[in-house]
C-alpha cells in the first residue's frame, strides 16, 4: 500500500486513490510556479515549511550533501541491483571507478574526449549555462561513440567518473591540464584504476547533472518512443495490474490540465500534460519504481519521442497564458521527488503544499472525459 502526506491537513493517508491527487512530476523553476530548486531548498530554510518548523536541531538536518545525493543516484543508475550495498562515499566512488576501468577506455583518451569543445564550456551556474553544459556533454558522448567502437552504455559508464569529479576542462589552469595529461598513463586495469583514483574525491554537482541528462535514459533503457513504452512490460496488460486514471484539471505542477494514470501496484505512473484549448497531449512523463527503490524519470515529447527536457510554466506568467520554459530531465523531476531528510530520489507522491507550488483554484476545469474522476489539486 502506498502512503502520502495530505497537502491540506498534513496527515498520513493510505491508499492509491488518495495519493493520486498528490502526484507531481515537476521542475526546478521558481517556487511560485513549480518546484523549489533542490540546491537552494537545502541551503536556505526560508523556502521550506518543514525547515521553518524544524529549527536548527541536528536531527532534522539532511543526512547527506546535495552533491553526494546526486552521485549516489548516478551510482544506483550504474548498478541498480546492488544487494545490501551501503551507499556511502567510498562505495559510490567504487562503482563509478569500477565501471570506468571495466570499459577499457584509457585515461588519456578520456581527457581527449572531455577537452574537445572546451571553448564552449559555460562558466556560470544559471539555467542557460546548465543547458549549454548538457549540450557540451552530448558532444563528448557522441565523440566517445564515434566510429561505432563503443556502445552508448559503455560511453556512459566510462564518462560517469570524470564527470563526477573533474572540473570542466576550460576552468582548469594550463598547468593543471598539463599535469592531468602527463599522469593519464595508458595501461592495464591496475594502471587505469590508479589514474582514475588520482582525479579527485569531491563530487561535482553540475557534472553529475549533465551526465544524468544524457545517460540516465541510456543506462535505464528507456524505450525510444512512447509507443515502444506502451508495448513494454511496464505498461502492457501482461503486467496483470489494474490502472487508475484521473484528470488533474488544475495541476499545480503544470498550472493547467494533466491526466495521470497510475498502475495499482504503485510501480509506474504516466502523466500527460494537456493543451487547454484542444486537450491534445503536449508531453508525457513517466516514473518507474526500480527494484532498488529509486525512481526512473522518463520524458516523451508531443510526437512521442524520448527527450531529456521537460516543459513547465514560465515564472511569473499571468493566469491563462501558455508560455513555458524548458527544464533538463531527469534533474527537473528529481527536484520534487526526493526525501527531504535522506535526500533520496524515491518519493513517488510528493506534497504540492510542501513544495510550495502555486495554487490553481482559479483555473477552469477543461479536458474532462465522460465520468472521469477529477483530482482535488488545491
Amino acid at each position: 500500500m502506498l502512503r502520502c502526506v495530505d497537502s491540506k491537513t498534513g496527515s498520513l493517508n493510505v491508499g492509491l486513490t488518495t495519493v493520486m491527487a498528490s502526484l507531481v512530476v515537476c521542475s526546478t523553476a521558481a517556487w511560485t510556479t513549480a518546484c523549489t530548486p533542490l540546491a537552494s531548498f537545502f541551503s536556505s530554510s526560508k523556502n521550506s515549511k518543514k525547515e521553518q518548523s524544524a529549527g536548527s536541531k541536528e536531527s532534522d538536518r539532511p543526512l547527506v550533501s546535495n552533491a553526494f545525493a546526486y552521485a549516489r543516484y548516478v551510482a544506483m543508475n550504474l548498478q541498480p541491483m546492488a544487494d545490501n550495498r551501503e551507499w556511502n562515499e567510498a562505495s559510490v566512488r567504487g562503482v563509478m571507478i569500477d565501471r570506468a576501468v571495466a570499459t577499457g577506455v584509457q585515461p588519456d583518451e578520456l581527457l581527449n574526449i572531455l577537452s574537445n569543445g572546451e571553448d564552449k564550456s559555460p562558466t556560470d551556474a544559471d539555467e542557460g549555462a546548465t543547458l549549454q553544459r548538457i549540450a557540451l556533454f552530448e558532444e563528448h558522448f557522441e565523440r566517445c561513440k564515434a566510429g561505432g567502437e563503443r556502445s552508448a552504455i559503455a560511453c556512459c559508464e566510462t564518462l560517469a567518473w570524470p564527470l563526477a569529479v573533474l572540473p570542466e576542462w576550460k576552468s582548469l589552469e594550463p598547468a593543471k591540464q598539463a599535469s592531468l595529461r602527463k599522469d593519464a598513463k595508458s595501461g592495464d586495469e591496475n594502471t587505469r584504476r590508479q589514474v582514475f583514483e588520482s582525479w579527485g574525491i569531491d563530487f561535482r554537482l553540475q557534472g553529475l547533472k549533465a551526465w544524468l541528462s544524457v545517460c540516465h535514459s541510456v543506462v535505464t533503457k528507456q524505450p525510444e518512443t512512447l509507443t515502444d513504452f506502451r508495448k513494454s512490460e511496464w505498461f502492457t496488460p501482461a503486467s496483470n495490474e489494474a490502472w487508475n486514471k484521473r484528470l488533474h484539471a488544475r495541476s499545480r505542477a503544470k498550472q493547467g490540465p494533466r491526466r495521470i494514470q497510475t498502475r495499482q501496484d504503485g510501480l509506474v505512473a504516466v502523466a500527460e500534460t494537456l493543451k487547454p484549448d484542444d486537450c491534445s497531449v503536449t508531453e508525457t512523463e513517466v516514473i518507474i519504481r526500480r527494484p532498488d527503490g529509486a525512481l526512473n524519470f522518463w520524458v516523451y515529447d508531443a510526437a512521442g519521442k524520448k527527450v531529456n527536457r521537460s516543459h513547465f510554466p514560465a515564472p511569473g506568467r499571468p493566469d491563462g497564458s501558455q508560455e513555458t520554459v524548458e527544464k533538463p530531465s531527469p534533474d527537473a523531476c528529481m527536484g520534487c521527488h526526493y526525501d527531504l531528510k535522506a535526500r533520496t530520489f524515491d518519493v513517488l507522491f510528493p506534497s504540492a503544499d510542501d513544495l510550495n507550488l502555486a495554487k490553481t483554484s482559479s483555473l477552469p476545469v477543461v479536458c474532462r472525459l465522460a465520468d472521469e474522476p477529477i483530482a482535488d489539486d488545491n
